[in-house]
């Protein structure tokens, strides 16, 4: 069962099961509701301590952050890294998630 957690200034983070996976493909310099979605998840998947919000860096926009943080998802598993979000990209994203659900 996911939690609902308080991020810092009270505002509720989003349960795992209200991830919105976008559509691909999705690359540098778009910009919209897509690119937001992605960015959430991106940044539920990654959680790196350390690592900035990319909702706060680059909100609804596909820049140099979001590139460089979906490089690091697919190098991580094992996907070819180009940094654009592709449906192979979308398709992992959706495996990560429903093994983190246990689904």
């Amino acid at each position: 069962m996911w939690l609902q957690a308080k991020q810092k200034g009270g505002r509720p983070m989003r349960k795992k099961k209200d991830l919105i996976i976008p559509e691909a493909p999705l690359k540098v310099g778009q910009m919209g509701y897509a690119v937001l979605n992605l960015q959430i998840v991106l940044d539920d998947i990654l959680k790196a301590k350390g690592r900035q919000n990319l909702v706060k860096l680059e909100p609804a926009h596909f820049g140099p952050h979001t590139e460089r943080a979906l490089r690091q998802f697919q190098g991580k598993y094992d996907l070819f890294v180009n940094g654009q979000y592709t449906p192979l990209t979308r398709l992992r994203i959706k495996e990560v998630l429903n093994a983190d659900r246990g689904i």
